[in-house]
């Protein structure tokens, strides 16, 4: 379902914005050992200019190097940060490290921030970012003055953290959620305390729309 998702989405931008492009579409499916004969497939029988995906981070090496084997340039969804892109091979979408490095430069090396907290989802994605993010604090020799995690499922446990942190009384708070969520746990801040917090998130927050929904 996230692959058709993904494939109506190119689809649209297309169709929008350069009508004159063909599009081809090829299942990579799940077998990653597919990978390096499906792109090759494409690069020669097809004579594709270009590859969009795959979607799965586990297929991405082995089409990068396809890629590059063929002279055809790849532009991947992989995030992670094992993957080296270059060559002609580019990856759409920022890492979990690459995002919390730019986001402590933003707020401690140029904000001048030192009293961050820290209150993640308790799932696979919320730790990686919650470790990246202790990482980039002890690289500046700094540590959170609050740490703690969430069960996805307990909108109680926000309420309580909620109240915790506005008695840490912290210049940031990292939360790298949904909008949505992040805006529930900020909200259930005290008024005085929250306006003196400036709330720190990912890349997922780049939405316009539920940004100012969520104001």
């Amino acid at each position: 379902s996230l692959g058709k998702g993904t494939r109506d989405g190119i689809s649209l931008a297309v169709s929008a914005n350069s009508p004159s492009v063909q599009l081809i579409g090829r299942d990579s499916g799940a077998d990653t050992a597919k990978m390096e004969e499906l792109v090759s497939t494409l690069a020669l029988t097809d004579e594709v200019t270009a590859v969009i995906g795959p979607l799965l981070s586990t297929q991405a090496p082995l089409a990068a190097a396809a890629a590059r084997l063929r002279g055809v340039p790849l532009v991947t969804f992989s995030k992670n940060a094992s993957f080296s892109p270059g060559g002609g091979v580019f990856r759409l979408g920022a890492t979990s490290c690459s995002q919390v490095a730019s986001l402590a430069g933003a707020v401690i090396d140029q904000g001048g921030m030192t009293r961050i907290a820290i209150v993640y989802p308790d799932t696979p994605a919320g730790n990686e970012f919650a470790d990246e993010f202790r990482a980039a604090l002890r690289m500046r020799n700094l540590t959170p003055i609050f740490d703690k995690p969430y069960s996805p499922a307990q909108d109680g446990q926000l309420m309580t953290l909620a109240e915790e942190v506005a008695k840490a009384e912290p210049e940031g708070v990292f939360c790298p959620d949904g909008i949505n969520t992040a805006a529930r746990f900020f909200s259930s801040i005290p008024d005085p305390v929250r306006s003196r917090i400036s709330p720190l998130g990912t890349a997922a927050w780049d939405e316009g729309r539920q940004l100012k929904n969520s104001a």
